[in-house]
């Protein structure tokens, strides 16, 4: 006979030996078998409801201060094309990775200064999938600053030449943000390729100047979700 012990020491080895997140995947899935087992009368209790989950832990939000903000973007401009202008969307936005990486040319308005957030890139590569943003709070307009719509224009020159040089081999997906024949940038790649090797350089570059650690202006650990918390 299954006991609700027996269940919560199995449960404490995953959170042990995995992850948290783990534990509290397979306490939602062994809840619902046995709720089942319940249901088609095999047993009379469900012994999972009697134990408890791991609890999610609190994950503590890396952001830039404004001095930190200013040596990332320095150091974001000595970056190729479109990264400087990546970078700054996502902090004059606030927008999500995915946003960004399926935001198309048709959804930003520059005379009026706004962009209409209405898909997200879901999976990249040379098929890659977008989804619609259909909750209230995520479809939603934001107002372009000036820097970011000089960096826009600035872009999208750059990539008509590229889309030129690709030639045939470009597949127009109407995106802000391509590789050189048009498909759209992994995200995947831009934080272990671009965005870990700009925290460095900006670090580098911060300390340098101040001769003091740059931890609490730019952590070493930054992600590319961090910087919409630094818009926030």
């Amino acid at each position: 006979q299954l006991r609700p012990l027996d269940i919560q020491k199995a449960i404490n080895k995953v959170e042990d030996e995995v992850s948290a997140f783990t534990a509290r995947k397979t306490h939602r899935t062994l809840k619902a078998a046995l709720s089942m087992a319940v249901q088609w009368e095999l047993i009379s209790v469900n012994p999972a409801q009697k134990i408890s989950a791991p609890t999610k832990p609190e994950v503590e939000q890396s952001v830039l201060s404004s001095e930190g903000t200013a040596y990332f973007l320095a150091e974001a401009d000595e970056l190729s094309a479109p990264y400087p202008t990546l970078f700054l969307m996502a902090l004059h936005t606030g927008m999500r990775s995915g946003e960004i990486a399926g935001l198309r040319w048709k959804d930003v308005d520059l005379k009026a200064s706004k962009i209409s957030v209405v898909q997200a890139l879901q999976k990249a590569g040379t098929k890659p999938e977008f989804k619609s943003v259909k909750s209230k709070k995520a479809k939603r307009i934001i107002p372009i600053t000036d820097r970011l719509k000089s960096s826009l224009l600035v872009w999208r020159t750059e990539q008509k030449k590229q889309r030129l040089q690709a030639g045939e081999l470009w597949t127009d997906y109407g995106l802000v943000f391509t590789v050189w024949n048009g498909n759209p940038l992994d995200m995947t790649n831009v934080y272990y390729r671009q965005l870990k090797k700009l925290v460095k350089a900006a670090r580098e570059a911060f300390e340098k100047r101040y001769n003091s650690d740059a931890d609490e202006h730019i952590p070493a650990d930054l992600r590319f979700h961090d910087l919409r918390h630094t818009f926030a």
